[in-house]
């Protein structure tokens, strides 16, 4: 008697638990191995063969992930093997080292173990993270909007002419505007042709303490402040991606991704 209730309850569970396993398995294959769950923007890092990747992965039914890591031209993207690198934000880039920023919030201080630490290598480049209090009110951070006309690009920077002010709270010249390489991205049409540049700029809230050491987060009261403000850059006649350099400006690209079981 007891066998068959067993035998019973054992057929019922697999009734119910083998389309639902069969489900979710396959949500998580369409999601992990189709091309479009997987986003990519590079810039290359001069005087070598190096690129810089900001990733924006999607998998399973909502699971999402972001970051940016270190690639060589000659490899493809694996995204189940990913060495992030731990800030969101580029201060500085050569082949030989970045300078980066993290932002930690107040209700994360006392969590060392999420946010990974200080220097490491990537690729034989030298990285490095300063840690900041993120200001989390979007006061002085809030979207701003232009429209351009022209643009001049140098080694280091990128200047906008001819603006037109959507909508934002930044002060600026009325007629050019310009930003340090390294934290650009493009977002262009599937022929190259320019939607909007997306640029962050950080701005220092409250002057304190950067930190190149987590641990010392939680127990340093006069740790700075700091945000990052967003501009959305539009042309107001046809440009292409083509015309900027892969330096210092993140352009998405057709990505080569490896799945590896």
């Amino acid at each position: 008697m007891k066998k068959r209730i067993l035998k019973t309850l054992g057929m019922i569970i697999g009734i119910i638990l083998i389309p639902v396993l069969i489900f979710f398995g396959f949500l998580a294959f369409i999601s992990w191995d189709s091309e479009d769950s997987v986003t990519l923007f590079t810039q290359k890092i001069e005087g070598s063969d190096l690129l810089l990747v900001d990733y924006d992965i999607w998998y399973g039914r909502d699971g999402n992930t972001t970051g940016n890591t270190i690639l060589r031209t000659t490899k493809d993207f694996d995204f189940r093997k990913i060495d992030k690198i731990p800030f969101s934000y580029i201060e500085n880039i050569t082949n030989k080292n970045i300078n980066g920023v993290a932002f930690v919030r107040p209700e994360t201080r006392d969590l060392k173990e999420k946010i990974r630490n200080k220097s490491m290598t990537f690729e034989n480049i030298d990285v490095n993270t300063t840690f900041y209090n993120s200001y989390s009110s979007s006061g002085p951070c809030m979207l701003n909007k232009y429209k351009f006309n022209s643009f001049i690009e140098t080694k280091d920077s990128l200047f906008f002419l001819g603006l037109d002010k959507v909508f934002g709270n930044s002060k600026t010249d009325s007629t050019k505007i310009g930003f340090k390489k390294g934290n650009i991205k493009i977002v262009s049409d599937s022929i190259g042709k320019l939607y909007r540049l997306e640029i962050e700029e950080m701005v220092l809230v409250k002057k304190g303490n950067p930190l190149t050491d987590i641990s010392d987060v939680s127990n340093n009261e006069n740790l700075a402040t700091a945000c990052l403000r967003t501009y959305f850059m539009e042309p107001d006649s046809i440009i292409y991606e083509n015309e900027f350099s892969d330096y210092g400006i993140f352009k998405e690209i057709k990505k080569t991704v490896t799945n590896t079981k």
